[in-house]
């Protein structure tokens, strides 16, 4: 298949702009939508990588927009149903396939789409173009070995979120390990046996739904 990368600058993209407000990491995807005269309406669901106070400013400022027509939020997780322009139906074109969530940082939007022919992801990258600053990442012939959707996840508190994640970005499952948990406990700002235990109850909630996923 045709394997299109993008990557769009935050400026004059609604949801990238506030990735750089709040120096946050956002992935989302388009679940369906509805064409009507001169827009179109669209559903996605969406994903904050942030502290809960970041989130909760950066949820804030997206119900201020007024191209959302409804949001739902719990936790980090939100789903909403904006009005869209009507030149974005060449992302939702049916042969046009997204191939992982857009992701939303304060460099811009990065996305990745495939099809069975080229001239499809052409059309996109030309509209792309016209409305935003867009640059091809990569453009070319590849297998596309799987897709990335937003799943239902374990839901972790947020200190056995933060234990994994912060475990994860240390190195801590490295080989060899970068980082030793009394370590990690110290920069989380407790004890050993209490980050310990943050860390045990999220890997046992965490590492069983990953082995799942993988055998879908």
């Amino acid at each position: 298949m045709w394997v299109l990368k993008l990557h769009t600058k935050p400026e004059g993209t609604h949801v990238a702009s506030l990735a750089k407000k709040f120096n946050i990491c956002f992935s989302g995807h388009t679940v369906n939508f509805r064409k009507e005269k001169n827009s179109l309406l669209v559903q996605n669901i969406g994903l904050v990588h942030a502290s809960p106070e970041k989130t909760k400013w950066f949820f804030e400022e997206l119900k201020k927009l007024p191209m959302f027509v409804r949001i739902w939020t719990h936790g980090k997780f939100i789903v909403t149903l904006m009005r869209e322009p009507a030149w974005l139906i060449t992302v939702f074109n049916p042969y046009v396939i997204m191939t992982r969530p857009a992701l939303y940082t304060p460099e811009g939007e990065f996305a990745e789409f495939a099809s069975w022919s080229k001239k499809p992801l052409m059309d996109l990258v030309i509209e792309y173009k016209k409305h935003w600053t867009t640059r091809i990442v990569s453009f070319k012939r590849e297998k596309v070995k799987n897709i990335s959707w937003i799943g239902i996840q374990p839901d972790l508190t947020e200190k056995q979120r933060h234990a994994l994640e912060l475990a994860s970005k240390q190195g801590y499952y490295e080989f060899p390990k970068k980082i030793t948990l009394k370590e990690l406990a110290k920069l989380s700002k407790c004890s050993y046996s209490t980050f310990r235990a943050h860390l045990s109850k999220a890997e046992r909630d965490f590492i069983p739904f990953m082995l799942d996923r993988l055998g879908e």
